[in-house]
């Protein structure tokens, strides 16, 4: 930014934003602030976001999934499988 002294302030949060690493950009969208100061104020929201998954314990998603069993790795396949629903 030092370098394009020139630059509008409306090409420079254009610059920021598109420098944004991706999982910024997937949260903050470029309709959603006007200024830098919004801009911030939404990464901020987005790292709150991800320390707040953080903290939860993980859920039990696993109910109709892949069952895990140690015996046989062909058990792994759900029962519930059925290729004529699906495929």
């Amino acid at each position: 930014m030092r370098r394009h002294r020139g630059m509008s302030l409306q090409t420079q949060l254009e610059r920021i934003y598109h420098n944004l690493r991706p999982e910024y950009r997937y949260y903050v969208r470029r309709g959603d602030f006007l200024t830098l100061p919004e801009l911030l104020l939404r990464t901020d929201e987005y790292e709150q976001v991800r320390k707040d998954e953080r903290r939860q314990p993980p859920t039990d998603t696993s109910a109709g999934h892949l069952k895990k069993s140690s015996d046989n790795p062909l058990s792994a396949v759900s029962d519930k499988y059925d290729p004529r629903e699906c495929c």
